[in-house]
């Protein structure tokens, strides 16, 4: 006899009348049809058996038991032997029915792990974003801590030239300002003008004597140096 089923309805164990004897439930329809009736098993010991595996029983007759509402009730009576091998056919079906059962495990395990996967994947794409993001933003808070040094510098170079070149005044001879700025970069040919390097200035004389001086930001000739440079191809 199966576990699962006697007459072809499926059974669940009932409570131990005693020591030796346990009750099962036979349901109607595959449990969907209520309590059809009822079945008392005789065991060896006082464990029910494996609902699972297929039984060796010996009918033993009806026998006289009392309900739980108090009613005598007489029922089939069968005594345990032991497990029996299924047979050939039941043997492939339950094969098959496991093997199924594996085939769905493994698919869940699989999608469960490409999930987990791409998962994985994402939380790498994000974190190279960041680290992207993060790096990018260090390069440009350097640039313009460097930009603002240089500026600073600059402005202090600026100043530093200006009050040089404040010494030079309108009426002074070249040699008076050679005094002052030291000799110039160049002069044009006809002697009026005079470019220094430092400070970056352009002086420009009448009739030998200073009559304009000009000082040239160095902010601006960095910023169009750093744009010709820009242009300029890059060495291999």
């Amino acid at each position: 006899m199966d576990g699962h089923a006697v007459g072809g309805a499926p059974f669940r164990f009932d409570r131990m009348l005693d020591e030796h004897t346990a009750t099962y439930d036979i349901y109607a329809d595959n449990y969907s049809g209520g309590i059809d009736g009822q079945i008392a098993v005789v065991l060896p010991d006082s464990i029910p058996p494996d609902l699972g595996r297929p039984w060796k029983v010996r009918v033993i007759g009806p026998l006289t038991v009392t309900n739980v509402f108090g009613a005598k009730l007489t029922i089939v009576a069968v005594k345990f032997e032991g497990y029996s091998d299924p047979p050939a056919s039941i043997r492939k079906k339950i094969l098959h029915q496991k093997m199924q059962e594996q085939a769905q495990k493994d698919q869940i395990l699989e999608a469960k792990k490409s999930q987990e996967d791409e998962q994985e994947r994402f939380r790498e794409e994000q974190a190279q974003a960041q680290a992207q993001k993060e790096a990018k933003a260090r390069e440009q808070a350097r640039i313009l801590e460097e930009v603002q040094e240089r500026k600073q510098a600059q402005e202090r170079e600026q100043q530093q030239e200006q009050a040089l070149l404040s010494k030079v005044m309108k009426g002074q001879t070249p040699a008076e300002v050679a005094t002052i700025l030291g000799p110039p970069a160049s002069i044009s040919p006809d002697g009026n003008v005079y470019n220094y390097k430092y400070p970056l200035a352009t002086i420009m004389f009448s009739r030998g004597r200073v009559w304009s001086v000009h000082l040239f930001p160095r902010d601006t000739i960095a910023a169009e140096a750093l744009t010709a440079s820009r242009r300029a191809p890059q060495a291999p």
